[in-house]
């Protein structure tokens, strides 16, 4: 993988891209969340797959974990997702900015 923190968002953007793990994040999340907040989720995720993603959507990557980026989604509501090969993407988190695992505030 590399080191670079502006490879992934190249690697991602414009390009077809398939979820390869992270189901059990996004069940576990959308036992609670609203309607509303699983639209927008689902909109994020389909964004990712068809690479138009950082058209729509705010993202940032993080120094620490180059291969990376946090989706924001709304005030209260992020997604991060790695991409673990060319074409592949894992979803990592999804819930409020203060929860995402590392320090993203310190995101540069």
């Amino acid at each position: 993988m590399t080191n670079d923190p502006e490879r992934i968002l190249g690697r991602i953007a414009g390009r077809r891209n398939q979820l390869n793990a992270g189901l059990d994040v996004l069940d576990s999340w959308s036992k609670t969340a609203s309607q509303a907040a699983r639209n927008t989720l689902y909109r994020a995720l389909f964004a990712v797959t068809d690479g138009s993603v950082f058209r729509f959507f705010q993202t940032s990557s993080h120094r620490a974990r180059p291969d990376e980026v946090t989706i924001y989604l709304r005030a209260d509501l992020v997604v991060t997702i790695s991409q673990t090969e060319a074409d592949l993407f894992d979803i990592a988190y999804i819930g409020p900015l203060d929860g995402v695992p590392g320090n993203v505030r310190d995101r540069d």
